[in-house]
């Protein structure tokens, strides 16, 4: 809902591409956000609504934040005690992909199609079998 009413920025990964506010897999979530007080309120928000509509309870001991090294620290650490949240460095890679891409997105997406052409090309050997 938030990112229907345009509350979180959201992370694009080209100028005129399609943007990214959140990702879910397993148990696991990563929201994407610009560095700005309005989306950190809306995150909060967002995990009010999530405890009120489900009746579990957030595990503010699991959550974690970490933010560009542009963004200064004493900004960084304000959001995190609104959230309640601890403030990590970045994780390098999460689930395979790098958490913050770098400017050289064309190479990312390059190796992202060769995984996924790999794993296609296995399936196919398996179909078609040389008997």
């Amino acid at each position: 809902m938030a990112e229907l009413r345009k509350k979180l920025s959201g992370f694009c990964w080209n100028r005129g591409g399609p943007k990214i506010t959140h990702l879910f897999c397993m148990d696991d979530s990563m929201v994407f956000t610009k560095a700005a007080e309005r989306d950190v309120r809306t995150i909060k928000m967002i995990l009010g609504c999530y405890v009120g509509a489900s009746g579990q309870m957030v595990n503010f001991q699991k959550l974690a934040m970490c933010v560009s090294k542009r963004v200064p620290r004493r900004r960084t650490k304000f959001w995190a005690s609104i959230l309640r949240v601890r403030l990590v460095e970045c994780h390098e890679r999460y689930l395979g992909l790098p958490s913050l891409p770098g400017k050289n997105k064309r190479e990312l997406s390059s190796s992202i199609k060769n995984r996924v052409w790999d794993k296609v090309k296995g399936w196919q050997s398996k179909l078609f079998s040389s008997g």
